[in-house]
């Protein structure tokens, strides 16, 4: 190891911080405890990105208490970090941390002199919460120690049990609002990821904030936006993930409700989004008889940042044990019917249906959609989930109308054996005049991965002579949405 080291600390710092971004976190900590070259590079690596592993159920206090400590012993540290990730919940900690053999008197003594020197006596109530070991007190303290922070993604529980608390403020400081020490990390922060139960968060000014990524938006956070505007934190957004509820795309119960996800946007100033991505999920399982609209949902729903999106993604949950994706599907009464108001669109992913609808029981009816006055002439990318069979008919009426489309250069299929119809399909659907309109199609099945051509798939029953495709030759298959599994 010693010549190793040697050999190292002779390189320059900008091509020692290549090297050093190459090995694992192990083999860093160790060449820094005996190199003080390697350890000033290896801290800037080591502390850049921190995440501190957790879940609803098990919040990763003993990790949280330790790099608490860490960063009060070592402020320089704390100017490191650029990305964060935690979870912690309004609970005592003491517990928890003693299963993990962890003594929590010294870091909680640590945390109280450090809450005091920022001016919050024994009488505030975030002192008073630290003195009892509420856990979000001490998240709440790593925020304001990391005022350079540009990237966070943390939840606040109010129990063990997964439920989010709706004032992460309060859980955290004891107050409704934030405390001013915190305010700068939010300032400078360049994306953030929070439960929609932390919405509060977003009343804040963040002038730099331009990636969103909040989980489970259901009907009951959007009653609770107060109008256009108000939610200051989003209006500089450029993507904007969502985790949504199916029944903001119920047309009737929206207009019962007198709301849409277009009051979102409303709320957030209607930035000029270039990204819009939405995992759908079902609040009330599947029950009931809804009649969800895409056109309602998407075209109405988006005409306000229509202009400037140039990535839409639609992603629907399908194994989950509740059956949401079928029944989502099932109940998609009206499809999208013009998205040429996106004239900046590039890339439209979304489920086959919320463009076709059957015409009979079994499959939706191509020969209806209007292709040319359908898509924006800049769209390059089509991704469609879970295709029917008759698909293949839309591909002819890409061909006919390509003059409508000139961009675009890439068709794909993401198919399940569970909905709709299995990749097998349509690899060996062969269709020659789509090559020769000059666009590449491909089926991937989402849950193997597996991905081939229209046409080029070899199936067991091919001689076995036969040339197998090269994978090398094969598109790069595009990262696919995590699939969670509800209990």
């Amino acid at each position: 190891m010693a010549p190793v080291l040697s050999r190292l600390e002779l390189l320059p710092d900008e091509l020692l911080l290549q090297v050093a971004r190459q090995l694992e976190d192990g083999d860093l900590a160790t060449c820094s405890r005996v190199s003080r070259k390697v350890r000033s590079i290896a801290q800037d690596i080591l502390y850049r990105d921190i995440e501190l592993e957790g879940h609803c159920f098990m919040s990763g206090a003993g990790k949280v208490a330790l790099f608490l400590r860490t960063l009060i012993e070592r402020p320089d540290l704390a100017q490191k970090v650029d990305t964060l990730q935690f979870l912690t919940s309004r609970r005592n900690v003491t517990g928890e941390l003693k299963d993990h053999g962890v003594e929590f008197g010294e870091i909680r003594q640590l945390a109280l002199n450090k809450v005091d020197e920022l001016g919050y006596g024994k009488d505030h109530p975030w002192c008073r919460m630290m003195g009892v070991s509420i856990n979000s007190a001490f998240g709440g303290l790593l925020l304001v120690l990391v005022p350079h922070l540009r990237g966070l993604t943390f939840g606040v529980y109010d129990n063990h049990h997964g439920l989010v608390s709706s004032e992460p403020f309060f859980a955290m400081y004891g107050t409704p609002a934030i405390i001013e020490p915190a305010v700068p990390m939010f300032r400078n922060l360049n994306s953030l990821g929070i439960s929609a139960d932390h919405l509060p968060i977003l009343y804040l000014d963040m002038p730099h904030l331009t990636a969103l990524t909040m989980d489970k938006v259901t009907t009951v956070q959007m009653c609770r936006l107060n109008g256009p505007g108000s939610l200051k934190g989003g209006f500089n957004l450029k993507e904007l993930k969502l985790e949504l509820v199916a029944q903001v795309a119920d047309a009737d119960l929206m207009d019962a409700l007198q709301m849409s996800i277009a009051d979102l946007l409303d709320a957030m100033g209607n930035p000029a989004l270039t990204s819009f991505n939405t995992h759908i999920w079902s609040e009330s399982f599947t029950h009931g008889h809804p009649s969800f609209d895409a056109n309602f949902f998407i075209v109405k729903g988006l005409e306000k940042v229509a202009p400037s999106i140039q990535n839409i993604e639609i992603w629907i949950r399908h194994n989950c044990a509740h059956g949401d994706g079928e029944w989502i599907l099932d109940h998609t009464k009206v499809p999208i019917t013009n998205l040429k108001n996106f004239t900046s669109l590039k890339r439209l992913s979304l489920p086959y249906r919320f463009l076709a609808l059957p015409s009979n029981e079994d499959s939706p009816d191509a020969e209806n959609i209007d292709v040319a006055g359908l898509f924006p002439a800049s769209l390059r990318t089509i991704e469609l989930i879970y295709p029917y069979d008759t698909a293949v008919q839309f591909l002819r009426e890409i061909v006919k109308k390509r003059d409508a489309l000139p961009l675009l250069k890439k068709i794909g299929f993401v198919c399940s054996v569970d909905i709709a119809e299995p990749a097998e399909l349509f690899w060996s659907t062969d269709m020659p005049e789509v090559k020769d309109a000059g666009i590449c199609c491909d089926a991937v099945d989402h849950d193997t991965e597996e991905v081939h051509f229209l046409g080029h798939y070899v199936g067991i029953d091919s001689d076995d002579d036969e040339e197998e495709e090269d994978d090398d030759d094969l598109p790069e298959l595009e990262e696919l949405p995590e699939v969670e599994e509800m209990d």
